[in-house]
């Protein structure tokens, strides 16, 4: 096994919701000359000093990738309690479809927005060194979901997550201001395009207490997204309440034209 500082992915100093700036291959491959297996820590790495650092909330998919990545690897299988990336959250709506093959953009716009796939930034990293990403179910047979590439099927879902909130600012200079603040700390956000409202994804913020520390506007909490995608278009609309969202996403999928590619096993 080794610890986040012997990975050999060395990142910048910020600590919380690091950057990787480089990939030393080395360690990894000393270790896989002595072992076959190799376990590593999701999440850790280390700066040029090598000082822990940590990579975000959900990380463990972006180390996988970057490991991958480090070895010149094509391919990576990630695998875990779902099978893959789904049309909808299953367990809020009915119908929702198995996507068998989705374009790296998709899958990242999806995650962007609130769906329970794989971490964003692990999707842009497989983008940025041509790596194929294979969802697999962890239980035997550990059959394969979803293979995010650079190519796939027109894809249309709707992104549902009821710990998600919108907020309205005042103005729109108040709303690009907190959108850039919350991204510099590493909080994933979206900045709609219809008035000065931003979307807060995922629900892991004390929202109050970030806009004391930081000197924000005090914004209103409108409600729970629920977001349209049908390739790179994005159209998010606000429920009240997580039923009312439910009951929402429910209507918008059920409109959703039928796919035409079936399951790709690999």
């Amino acid at each position: 096994m080794l610890a986040g500082h012997q990975q050999g992915l060395v990142t910048d100093a910020t600590f919380m919701w690091a950057r990787v700036e480089r990939l030393d291959a080395a360690p990894l491959r000393q270790a896989l000359d002595q072992h076959q297996v190799v376990i590593i820590p999701g999440g850790q790495a280390a700066d040029q000093h090598g000082r822990p650092t940590w990579l975000g909330k959900n990380s463990s998919d972006l180390s996988a990738v970057l490991v991958a990545a480090a070895l010149g690897a094509e391919r990576c299988e990630v695998h875990s309690d779902v099978d893959g990336i789904y049309s909808a959250d299953p367990n809020a709506v009915n119908g929702a479809r198995l996507l068998s093959e989705v374009a790296y953009d998709v899958a990242a716009l999806m995650s962007l927005y609130g769906a329970k796939v794989l971490h964003r930034r692990s999707v842009r990293t497989a983008k940025q060194h041509g790596i194929t990403l294979v969802c697999r179910h962890n239980r035997a047979p550990f059959p394969s979901g979803t293979v995010i590439g650079s190519t796939g099927a027109p894809t249309a879902s709707v992104v549902l997550n009821t710990k998600s909130t919108v907020l309205a600012y005042d103005t729109t200079a108040q709303a690009n201001r907190a959108h850039s603040v919350f991204h510099t700390e590493g909080i994933d956000t979206v900045r709609l395009e219809d008035g000065p409202h931003l979307i807060i994804v995922g629900g892991y913020l004390d929202i109050e207490r970030c806009q004391r520390t930081h000197d924000l506007p005090r914004a209103r909490a409108l409600g729970i997204p629920v977001t349209e995608i049908t390739g790179s278009r994005a159209i998010t609309h606000i429920a009240d309440e997580p039923e009312q969202a439910r009951r929402l996403a429910q209507k918008l999928h059920d409109a959703l034209p039928e796919p035409t590619v079936g399951i790709r096993a690999l």
